[in-house]
């Protein structure tokens, strides 16, 4: 957990120490994300087994260090592992900072409630779902993107696809 902790803050400190070379001008006219964007996502992760999620964020403030955004959302998934399957659902919230013209760099939290169903675990048992997160997404073209993300809670890794309105 402690070395999460250090990436996280090692990459918010790349990021501020960037944003001063950088024009606030010329910045925001590169900038991925600005106030008001909706971006929906869908992913695949591994960690406590399989999980699939979808999840969407809204971009709630933009300009932040000239290239910076802090979007808030949503998200639902289903994970399975051994003779049990979870449901989940609950908010997000993150950081971004673009690092490089399509890159979109990012760090965050999510905290929800998960139920669990299976043979072991009883069925319709509750429990806080959370997970912190550092990521990156690269935008093909204006709309169009993959990511992956690095984190621990519900999953270590995931790996997916975001689309941007």
């Amino acid at each position: 957990m402690k070395k999460v902790y250090l990436v996280i803050v090692f990459m918010l400190s790349l990021a501020f120490a960037n944003a001063q070379k950088q024009g606030s001008a010329k910045a925001m006219e590169d900038a991925l994300l600005k106030q008001g964007d909706v971006i929906l996502n869908g992913n695949v992760g591994l960690g406590w087994g399989f999980q699939l999620k979808v999840s969407g964020d809204y971009v709630l403030a933009d300009k932040i260090a000239d290239k910076g955004a802090i979007t808030g959302g949503a998200y639902l998934g289903y994970s399975s592992f051994f003779l049990a399957s979870t449901f989940q659902f609950g908010a997000k919230a993150d950081f971004h900072y673009q690092l490089a013209k399509k890159l979109d760099t990012y760090a965050g939290l999510s905290a929800g409630y998960g139920i669990v169903s299976g043979a072991l675990a009883g069925y319709g048992v509750g429990y806080p779902d959370w997970d912190i997160h550092i990521g990156a997404r690269y935008f093909f073209g204006k709309s169009f993107g993959m990511f992956t993300e690095l984190g621990y809670g519900t999953s270590i890794f995931k790996l997916g696809v975001s689309y941007k309105f």
